[in-house]
């Protein structure tokens, strides 16, 4: 459930973010909306790692998917709106 949740915030950012570039004339290429994309399942499948080996009492491997899949998501976030910000 809280993944259907998480992709629902995730995809009423995605369809403000359309609209507002789409408004300002400045489209999104579709390398953009790739790393969006792969940023935004990273960071669901972060916190899917986190809340299941919660539920296994794995809080190492909790801790460990969080950090390092989240971050991964972070990253790829990042540098789409990186891109996206210098027009490139």
């Amino acid at each position: 459930m809280y993944l259907l949740l998480m992709a629902t915030v995730f995809g009423i950012a995605a369809g403000r973010t359309y609209a507002v570039n789409k408004a300002a004339g400045r489209p999104i290429a579709w390398y953009v909306w790739a790393l969006y994309i792969a940023g935004a399942v990273s960071i669901l499948f972060a916190f899917d790692t986190l809340i299941n080996s919660l539920k296994e009492h794995e809080l190492q491997a909790a801790w460990m998917g969080l950090g390092l899949f989240g971050a991964v998501g972070i990253v790829l976030i990042v540098a789409g709106r990186l891109i996206h910000g210098t027009g490139k």
